[in-house]
């Protein structure tokens, strides 16, 4: 069976805390030399990572939700009131937030465009903050302003923003202390046994198919399990990493990817707590399932996408992505770093197809 086909992802992290908003210095032990002399090798054109408008506005939101004092509220998208036509319009981000006692609104809008944006959309954009009662307007372009957008931007009270390529210089000076590492626990099962219920007749006998896709290079992700309490049915791979949870089954397994063969025993002691299997006299419960595997830990380096967010004078904060592909999820590590303060935000999220 394909090891990739089935296995259990963890990140595992050294002085890192991969938590949304979990604020550290960059001159603290939150990164090292290794960080930023990788960062420097392996960063790429990240702006042609951005494969999608809906990516690129979660990202603005990120960043903007890292910028924001504590107590703002930023969503992205954010469906809005129109003072005029008493209708909802939808916003890219909405930043909602305090001063004293004044609530105040903020909208940002992004296009994903590579040329330049010209005062037609600075214009509209006016239009739409004067209409939604927002206190203010940012328009955030992939492909940066003309120089006329950014007068009449100026003249409307409008922040402009953009999104560029760093330099490797400027990576290795943000990071001097710590260390990061991802590891990814994998498994391939090769045989799956069961014990039934031994108050099950004498001659039960497991469902002719059942049997067969539990034997050699079995099919993991088949439901073959009904839940006892709750009639939901499940897989080998969704029992194993329920069980993954609460068993250290990686316990001795080395970190340099050799691989260890084992036997992985599940018992359910516990009539109430058990996963039942279609067999020849219905279904039965199963008292114990063991999983003969093969287990490693695999060591994966990830190449960034580096990024600046810019107004018009200077950076407002850096970026730093990790790309993950999980087997069935796909995330993003971001690390935004407050130009101003020097502090890093890290979060971990589902990426955007």
């Amino acid at each position: 069976m394909d090891s990739r086909g089935f296995s259990t992802e963890v990140l595992k992290q050294q002085e890192l805390t991969s938590s949304a908003q979990t604020r550290r210095s960059s001159s603290g032990r939150g990164f090292t030399r290794h960080v930023a002399g990788f960062l420097a090798r392996h960063a790429e054109c990240a702006l042609s990572m951005i494969r999608s408008s809906r990516e690129f506005e979660r990202l603005v939101a990120l960043i903007e939700g890292t910028l924001c004092p504590q107590g703002a509220v930023v969503k992205s998208p954010d469906f809005l009131l129109d003072r005029t036509t008493g209708k909802r319009r939808q916003v890219d981000v909405s930043i909602r937030m305090n001063v004293g006692s004044v609530p105040v609104l903020v909208i940002v809008e992004c296009r994903k465009r590579s040329r330049a944006q010209d005062v037609t959309w600075i214009e509209q954009l006016a239009q739409k903050r004067n209409d939604l009662g927002a206190a203010k307007a940012v328009a955030v372009s992939l492909g940066g302003f003309s120089e006329a957008a950014q007068r009449k931007a100026a003249s409307h009270s409008i922040e402009t923003r953009g999104l560029g390529n760093i330099g490797a210089s400027e990576i290795r000076s943000w990071f001097t202390a710590g260390h990061l590492h991802l590891f990814v626990r994998r498994v391939d099962i090769h045989r799956v046994s069961v014990d039934l219920d031994p108050n099950a007749p004498e001659d039960v006998k497991l469902d002719p198919r059942v049997a067969a896709t539990l034997a050699d290079s079995p099919s993991t992700d088949t439901p073959l399990f009904v839940e006892k309490a709750q009639g939901k049915h499940w897989s080998v791979s969704e029992i194993f990493m329920d069980q993954a949870a609460r068993h250290d089954f990686y316990a001795g397994v080395s970190e340099d990817g050799t691989k260890f063969h084992r036997p992985l025993e599940l018992k359910f002691p516990n009539a109430n707590v058990r996963y039942q299997i279609h067999t020849t006299c219905g279904l039965v419960d199963v008292v114990k399932m063991t999983l003969f595997a093969e287990l490693w830990i695999e060591k994966i380096r990830v190449p960034p996408s580096v990024l600046s967010y810019a107004d018009a004078r200077q950076d407002l904060a850096q970026l730093v992505e990790y790309p993950i592909d999980l087997h069935k999820e796909k995330y993003v590590l971001s690390l935004v770093r407050d130009a101003a303060s020097g502090v890093v935000t890290t979060y971990l999220r589902r990426a955007v197809n």
